[in-house]
């Protein structure tokens, strides 16, 4: 009887969905969220993770180290690039992700962002995201401000990295890549158009030159005249940015200005944008 009962736990932990291993992205360790909220969150970040391909975690906890003064949020920065790290969140080779950090020890709201989510979340988004969940969060609606974060961020991310954004140092200022530039769909339907011009024009030019008009002689273009075409393919896989650790004083709207993403380090050493906490 005992090795059925066994035999039967057993099968059903291989049925039980990955979810339960850990799998969630929601940990309300404080107890904040109705399960109604709890189970919207799960589903907007499930479908970033799976159109996307990056990862959003949402934390509370009472688990920070108290920050130096109220007016700063080193520890709570800290807690979040670390925790993210330490987790293993974060999809793709750069790890691209985003975590939502309400911190109740000190009351501060946090954001971290890693990989390819760095350039989406630029300092202006940044300021944008904050400001969607702060509304709720004065007024203690914790649930609708990590509901309201999330459907800005999905939004964000639809639309894509934002025309002329780059990354620079979070203490220094400097600028560590160039502007991101992306063609409108204007500019490549302008662009396939001259292309198919200039080939057409050039054809007709050498037809017309191998005609060989006033004489009995026509040159045969089909039989005499070949094209051989090699392709040069070059694949680039995200990469992220790695500097030496600094202290991560705030980093989130810092020296690099316009449409910059302030990139810090975490204690393990990677690279992550955000920072710039509120406090609530």
């Amino acid at each position: 009887m005992v090795r059925k009962i066994l035999a039967a736990l057993l099968l059903l932990l291989l049925l039980l969905p990955a979810a339960a291993f850990g799998e969630n992205r929601v940990i309300d360790e404080c107890g904040l969220f109705t399960p109604e909220e709890t189970a919207r969150m799960e589903e907007i970040i499930e479908t970033i993770r799976e159109t996307c391909q990056m990862d959003v975690v949402v934390l509370t906890t009472r688990k920070v180290p108290a920050n130096q003064s109220s007016l700063t949020d080193e520890q709570s920065l800290k807690y979040a690039d670390d925790y993210y790290d330490s987790h293993g969140f974060g999809l793709g080779s750069d790890h691209a992700g985003l975590l939502y950090l309400l911190d109740m020890r000190n009351r501060v709201s946090e954001i971290s962002t890693c990989g390819v989510m760095i350039d989406y979340i630029n300092d202006p988004r940044l300021a944008e995201l904050y400001d969607a969940a702060d509304t709720y969060l004065y007024d203690e609606k914790y649930g609708a401000a990590a509901l309201a974060l999330l459907g800005k961020l999905e939004g964000f991310i639809r639309k894509g990295i934002e025309e002329g954004s780059f990354r620079y140092d979070a203490v220094t200022g400097e600028r560590l890549t160039g502007l991101y530039n992306s063609l409108t769909s204007s500019e490549m339907i302008l662009g396939g158009l001259g292309g198919v011009g200039a080939a057409a024009l050039m054809y007709f030019l050498m037809a017309a030159k191998y005609n060989l008009r006033r004489s009995t002689y026509k040159f045969n273009r089909n039989t005499n005249s070949s094209v051989a075409l090699t392709q040069d393919q070059q694949i680039f896989e995200r990469q992220t940015v790695t500097r030496t650790r600094i202290s991560s004083g705030g980093g989130g709207g810092g020296g690099g200005g316009g449409r910059g993403s302030g990139v810090h380090s975490s204690s393990s050493g990677v690279s992550h944008g955000g920072g710039g906490g509120h406090h609530f």
